[in-house]
């Protein structure tokens, strides 16, 4: 957040990551989520990609990642 590196447990304190795995678990649970994400409407991704770009150049990411948690509820 703000040009600095954050890592595991802190990222998930930060709202930025829902979980933080084990080294041994990383590759696992990144093939999972990439078979979920490989799901999703592709226009729906984009736009929330272009969203989360607008968005990052205007504001705070922790704020950022606040209101996109908020809204997906």
């Amino acid at each position: 957040v703000a040009g600095e590196r954050h890592y595991g447990e802190e990222l998930v304190q930060l709202g930025v990551a829902d979980r933080c795995v084990d080294d041994a678990e990383v590759l696992t649970t990144t093939r999972m989520l990439a078979a979920r994400f490989a799901g999703f409407d592709p226009e729906s991704t984009q736009a929330l990609k272009r969203s989360l770009r607008r968005a990052h150049q205007n504001e705070d990411f922790v704020e950022l990642v606040a209101r996109v948690k908020a809204s997906s509820r």
